[in-house]
């Protein structure tokens, strides 16, 4: 029955898991029917007032830090309503910005999986026409 079906996975998954942990990188491409230069714009330039509205069952609201935004060193809070996630918010200072490429390197220096899975974690964002690539590169916690 359908009990049967979610245990056979179960085992799989947590082997993907653990073969995540022990890698520190991970990478995801999804395909996306949106322009690039729109999904840039929505989730990275303007995504303090698009995220919100996009995802309003998940992403409470989103705010930088010292007025400013979308640069080098600009820090980002992404705070998630209550019983969404583990955790409540995720603050990013972006890395790297190149609006050429559209493409953003994300630190995240509080929240999210910070001490729960990851010593640290940085999310690389490209946008494509087509698709959207990430790359996660982190330190995971032991024991987990």
């Amino acid at each position: 029955g359908r009990d049967s079906t979610k245990l056979s996975r179960l085992p799989t998954f947590r082997l993907l898991l653990t073969a995540i942990m022990q890698s520190e990188r991970f990478a995801q491409e999804i395909d996306v029917k949106v322009s690039a230069k729109r999904l840039w714009w929505g989730f990275i330039k303007d995504g303090h007032n698009c995220l919100p509205k996009c995802l309003p069952d998940k992403i409470a609201s989103v705010e930088y830090e010292g007025g400013r935004f979308c640069q080098v060193d600009s820090i980002r809070k992404i705070n998630f309503h209550k019983g969404v996630y583990r955790f409540h918010f995720v603050k990013e200072k972006f890395e790297e910005v190149d609006e050429e490429k559209l493409s953003v390197k994300l630190h995240i220096i509080e929240g999210g999986f910070l001490g729960t899975l990851f010593h640290n974690y940085k999310i690389t964002f490209q946008f494509c026409e087509g698709s959207v690539k990430w790359n996660v590169e982190y330190k995971a916690l032991t024991g987990h």
